[in-house]
């Protein structure tokens, strides 16, 4: 069982996710845009009392291609990782 989180918390994740929301409905969003939006001020969250919750890591995926991006920690203050992986293929087959 998860614990209760208070109300606070739960509305800056529903602000963080409904901006993020609205800038992936751009066009053109590619790799780089998701990097940045990763950054953005009103996403990338910093911590403050009294919770010191913030943005711990941030991934970017291209399955179709096999890239594969990740950042460890605040992704406004680290840099990302490029991962290759095998390009994904969709099949007929249940799995």
């Amino acid at each position: 069982m998860q614990a209760e989180r208070a109300n606070v918390l739960m509305e800056s994740c529903s602000s963080r996710r409904a901006k993020a929301t609205d800038l992936l409905a751009e066009d053109g969003v590619d790799a780089e845009r998701l990097f940045e939006i990763a950054c953005e001020p009103d996403i990338c969250q910093i911590a403050t009392a009294p919770y010191h919750v913030e943005s711990s890591g941030a991934t970017v995926m291209r399955p179709k291609t096999g890239d594969f991006w990740a950042c460890w920690g605040r992704p406004a203050e680290n840099d990302y990782q490029h991962i290759p992986f095998s390009p994904f293929e969709a099949t007929s087959t249940p799995v």
